[in-house]
């Protein structure tokens, strides 16, 4: 029966969120006379019908059988002409810029008019603000997708990110950890712009012991595999992963020996990359349960910068 579920994820485009437009319903909740993709086949199952309590889906099937079972206080929505889709989750997204917090909070409720109901803040100088709309979302004090946030993540001193927390020994680590707690964050977040391999293993490894999901980018004098070791449960950003097309513990082991620059690592990477090595290193990751964010979009938006033509942009009808 679960698997039956797991092919469905329902949010009415429509009516986008049903925790934020509706609230906690007083009995259950009706859909009926929708539409809904069966992803596995293709199939379009019509005059389909789902049956929400306590905003988890408790049953799917045809419209006039589950209209036989609701009771007099459930809510009984038509969405006739309308398809029922997943909740869709942005997995990377930094909710930033310390002179832009309304900007930020006017941009919350844009989320889900695209569908997206949950979104996974990667941490920025706005980190104590973000936890405050986490929270106030939570309540329904304010319209916006569930947001699961890092805070403000860990580096090494004077990086070029704004607002992290820098250290530059285990004394600190601890301290930026002991706030981290406070803040009570739903992962951490770990790059490598100034934070040593040797510092970030043992950053993550003091994360993980903590209890927490441990996410970050992936620092050259490291492989990915020690991270992993240590805790990593993620990895962003894709790009990282072609490492994996490499002899990753030989460069890494002559990268911190001196015989190798940076550069020179750098080109060992992408010189000598091996797709039967990498399918090894990806089918190692997954055995180890770990995941990647791959972030796609933003490298082709980087990529195509200069010669994209945002001018008819649907979402400058929001800005």
């Amino acid at each position: 029966m679960q698997s039956h579920y797991f092919r469905f994820g329902f949010i009415l485009i429509f009516l986008l969120c049903v925790r934020v437009a509706y609230g906690q319903p007083a009995g259950e909740l009706l859909i009926y006379n929708i539409k809904v993709i069966d992803v596995e086949t293709g199939a379009i199952q019509d005059d389909a019908a789902v049956r929400i309590k306590a905003l988890l889906i408790e049953e799917v099937g045809e419209s006039s059988a589950l209209l036989k079972k609701a009771a007099k206080n459930d809510q009984v929505i038509d969405g006739r002409g309308k398809y029922l889709i997943p909740g869709l989750w942005d997995m990377h997204v930094h909710l930033e810029g310390a002179d832009l917090v309304e900007d930020n909070k006017a941009l919350l409720p844009i989320f889900l008019a695209y569908g997206i109901t949950t979104v996974r803040d990667c941490a920025s100088d706005l980190g104590e603000q973000v936890l405050t709309w986490r929270q106030e979302i939570a309540s329904g004090k304010t319209e916006g997708p569930t947001i699961y946030t890092a805070g403000r993540k860990l580096e090494g001193k004077n990086s070029i990110w704004k607002g992290d927390l820098e250290i530059e020994n285990e004394t600190e680590l601890k301290q930026m950890l002991d706030l981290l707690d406070t803040y009570k964050v739903d992962f951490v977040k770990i790059t490598e712009n100034t934070l040593a391999g040797d510092l970030f293993k043992k950053s993550v490894q003091a994360a993980h012991q903590r209890g927490y999901r441990v996410s970050g980018h992936v620092p050259i004098d490291a492989t990915i595999m020690d991270l992993v070791d240590a805790g990593y449960t993620s990895v962003e950003h894709a790009s990282y992963l072609l490492r994996l097309g490499s002899d990753e513990t030989s460069i890494v082991r002559d990268l911190n020996s001196g015989r190798l620059t940076r550069s020179e690592a750098e080109a060992r990477y992408a010189n000598q990359f091996n797709q039967e090595r990498a399918f090894k290193g990806y089918q190692a990751l997954a055995a180890k349960r770990v995941f990647v964010c791959p972030t796609l979009i933003g490298g082709r938006q980087l990529t195509f910068l200069t010669e994209t033509d945002h001018s008819k942009d649907e979402m400058l009808n929001y800005l």
